[in-house]
């Protein structure tokens, strides 16, 4: 499932970057997404459309990168015990 939500969320990602090159505006990397869309939004041939779109992806990705994060917490907590074992009296 994790692996899904992942996969999705790096498709957004390149989605974005995609779409941000097609106006000449570039960057590297997921983690330069913000500076990109902030880079982007001010870019003055841009269509207000394509930044409209850029926040609906933005939007798909928080929710896909919150979904992964419970998805994980989740297998994390089933797998571990659900109570202390007991002590062993020696």
């Amino acid at each position: 499932m994790r692996e899904m939500l992942v996969k999705q969320r790096t498709m957004l990602i390149n989605a974005i970057h995609g779409h941000a090159a097609e106006f000449g505006v570039t960057a590297k990397g997921p983690k330069q997404v913000t500076e990109l869309l902030r880079r982007l939004a001010s870019e003055p041939g841009v269509p207000e459309l394509a930044c409209a779109m850029n926040d609906n992806k933005v939007f798909r990705i928080m929710l896909t990168q919150r979904s992964a994060m419970e998805t994980q917490r989740a297998q994390e907590a089933a797998s571990r015990p659900s109570r202390i074992p007991p002590r062993s009296s020696r």
